[in-house]
């Protein structure tokens, strides 16, 4: 007898709590707009400091940063917000 496996129905959105589709427009939104300056900045580093500062400015981060390996040594590319002191972050 094979066995059969019924996946849980999803709930249609129009059941979903109205603050959770509250919430999830405007993240969404969010998601896009980030999207969109990463496709048309010129660089990396702009690429991703809007993404930071969403970061920062949406959690419980005081901060964020893009670090890349240059010779075997990561280095801060892009940051925002509160960050440690030292070489690495020049």
């Amino acid at each position: 007898m094979p066995l059969t496996f019924a996946p849980p129905a999803l709930p249609d959105a129009l059941t979903l709590p109205e603050t959770i589709l509250a919430r999830a427009e405007p993240r969404a939104q969010l998601v896009v707009e980030l999207t969109q300056l990463a496709l048309s900045a010129p660089d990396i580093a702009s690429a991703v400091n809007p993404a930071l500062a969403a970061l920062v400015e949406r959690t419980a981060a005081v901060g964020s940063a893009y670090f890349q390996m240059d010779g075997g040594v990561f280095q801060a590319r892009s940051a925002a917000g509160a960050m440690p002191q030292g070489p690495v972050m020049d």
